[in-house]
């Protein structure tokens, strides 16, 4: 996901800042429980900065729209990509 987004910045003759320390500043996640956590909490806690995630991504497809439909396909691959990665993650805390 990150080398689909990466590239088309790049295409686009953009400087791409992926080192990690500016992903973890620029974010809008909350940071993860330290510690030990019960795998389920766990879950929860990356379903929720999951939800962060795909929020940004929604707004980035919307705006997308009028601008350049070639990086709004990337932000909707990325989106899908996404919702699938957190129907899963859900699938192991949900109750039947």
């Amino acid at each position: 996901v990150a080398d689909l987004a990466a590239e088309r910045v790049v295409a686009l003759g953009l400087p791409v800042d992926a080192r990690i320390q500016t992903v973890a500043y620029n974010t809008q996640s909350t940071t993860l429980t330290p510690g030990f956590q019960r795998s389920e909490n766990a879950i929860v806690e990356i379903i929720n900065q999951m939800d962060v995630t795909i929020a940004t991504v929604n707004t980035a497809i919307a705006e997308l729209a009028e601008l350049d439909a070639n990086s709004q396909d990337v932000a909707i691959e990325i989106g899908r990509g996404l919702e699938k990665d957190r129907w899963f993650l859900f699938a192991h805390v949900s109750e039947s």
